[in-house]
């Protein structure tokens, strides 16, 4: 897995006359394009970092409900969620018996979490969710405890894609969506976090310590790199990540456990304001993906660039370089 190094290193506007005149002959429609501008919803980071269970249907009528919050709303407001409209927006079919029950899980929801001071406290979600029948209305009344964290967000809050929060597929990958979040507008939007804190989290462990994915590999494959292919390979997603494995110091023979996690975030509508020729040209002439092109850019000089550029387009030229994308992959260091 890849470092991002130093986020404060950019590359600067400069042009190759090769490159140019590759990108004039590309045409426009190889530019980088933007994340889409979209919907956003908020939330209080004490949520973001909290630990609960929800499946995907369960979240996305929580990210729904976030959509319909507004600053100004009255205590005990019963807010309307449509499920045709949530429907049209995940372009999936939900049986009324899957919103029933998603409806009575989130009556007993509990979060666990510690607010701003650091006091710990644990409460529901909502006071009370109503599925009308023949309407294909969810009516969700938030709870008192929790309602500030959703309306009185001033600082310490966590922004997001709603199309994204609603269109990831997995339950640990909405919720690694939401932590990654929080920390892509950060100075350093890098974290480190035990595995076993993440897993607890994440509620794969529970209150008595029982671990669903206790196998690190499996829960390496079913967590972790599902998540990342997901939000990564998102098409308008504002974010990548990436992440490195710290291992523990055990004893003996065998091999050391993995501990800790340190995740990576590029904030890609940051990033995408970069040099666009030079994005164009790794992305399209050099074969590197997106997120390969922003890290290419963000860990290397404007002269370290430029020099790699014209080495491996000569050694192209040559015949010296057999698969350019790896090649460039690897002279990055963005395998």
């Amino acid at each position: 897995m890849g470092k991002t190094g130093d986020q404060s290193t950019q590359a600067s506007l400069f042009q190759l006359e090769e490159i140019q005149e590759f990108i004039n002959k590309s045409g426009s429609e190889n530019r980088p394009q933007p994340p889409r501008t979209e919907t956003k919803i908020v939330q209080s980071n004490v949520i973001t970092m909290g630990r609960y269970e929800m499946s995907a249907l369960e979240k996305n009528i929580i990210y729904m409900l976030m959509a319909e919050v507004k600053a100004n709303d009255a205590a005990g407001k019963a807010y309307r969620i449509s499920g045709t409209k949530l429907m049209r927006m995940t372009d999936k079919q939900i049986r009324p018996s899957d919103f029933i029950a998603a409806t009575k899980k989130l009556n007993s929801r509990l979060i666990e979490t510690e607010d701003i001071k650091g006091n710990y406290f644990h409460t529901t979600f909502l006071s009370s969710a109503t599925y009308l029948k023949g309407e294909g209305i969810i009516e969700i009344t938030l709870s008192e405890k929790i309602r500030p964290y959703y309306i009185e967000l001033r600082e310490r809050f966590t922004s997001m894609q709603l199309d994204t929060a609603l269109n990831l597929s997995g339950k640990y990958s909405k919720r690694l969506f939401e932590i990654l979040s929080m920390h892509k507008s950060f100075n350093n939007p890098e974290f480190r976090i035990p595995v076993r804190e993440l897993k607890y989290k994440l509620g794969i462990i529970d209150e008595k310590g029982k671990d669903t994915y206790a196998n690190y590999a499996i829960f390496r494959s079913v967590v972790l790199e599902k998540s990342r292919e997901e939000i990564n390979n998102f098409e308008g997603v504002d974010i990548n990540f990436d992440y490195e494995e710290i291992l523990g110091q055990k004893a003996g023979r065998g091999r050391k456990p993995v501990e800790t996690l340190i995740f990576r975030v590029t904030n890609l509508n940051k990033q995408i304001q970069l040099n666009e020729t030079i994005f164009t040209a790794l992305t399209t002439e050099f074969g590197l993906r997106k997120d390969q092109a922003i890290k290419a850019l963000q860990n290397f000089s404007e002269e370290d660039i430029r020099k790699k550029l014209y080495d491996m387009r000569n050694q192209k030229r040559d015949g010296s370089i057999r698969n350019l994308g790896a090649y460039a992959a690897k002279t990055f260091n963005v395998n």
